[in-house]
């Protein structure tokens, strides 16, 4: 049984990065929170999935898959016409949280009798909406202007 810790981790990290990233705060705080999401938290949030036996390689192919997504999203907005690094956060905000679920859910949110509770998992599926929801209403108020 894998540890739920490091997805739940980079979920928490998400979570953090939406909250300075909504609220506007300009600190260095918020640069560190983002460049330690960016490196992070997308591989940690789907690396366990490999199940790799070997801490340090989890580790190290977890940061090696953050930057390639990072890169990946970017690119794919850069050739429709349409980066937007708000965007790009919203998109890695959403592929954390579906990491961490499918990571978390099997292990450490399943109810005694199996079923998995829908109290446990709401937490990180309203973070990743909000913040999807947030990204439309900023992106549609630069639009009228």
């Amino acid at each position: 049984m894998k540890p739920w810790h490091v997805p739940a981790g980079a979920a928490a990290l998400g979570a953090i990065v939406t909250v300075l990233d909504v609220v506007n705060v300009h600190s260095p705080l918020r640069a560190l929170a983002a460049v330690a999401f960016v490196l992070l938290a997308p591989g940690a949030a789907w690396v366990g999935l490999l199940q790799i036996p070997d801490r340090a390689a989890e580790a190290a192919v977890a940061i090696g898959l953050s930057i390639t997504v990072t890169i990946a999203i970017g690119l794919v907005q850069i050739y429709a016409g349409a980066w937007s690094p708000a965007r790009t956060l919203t998109y890695l905000v959403a592929l954390t949280m579906i990491g961490a679920l499918l990571q978390i859910v099997p292990t450490s949110l399943l109810s005694p009798r199996g079923a998995v509770s829908p109290r446990r998992i709401r937490p990180l599926f309203d973070i990743a909406v909000c913040r999807w929801q947030l990204q439309s209403v900023q992106t549609d108020h630069k639009n009228d202007h």
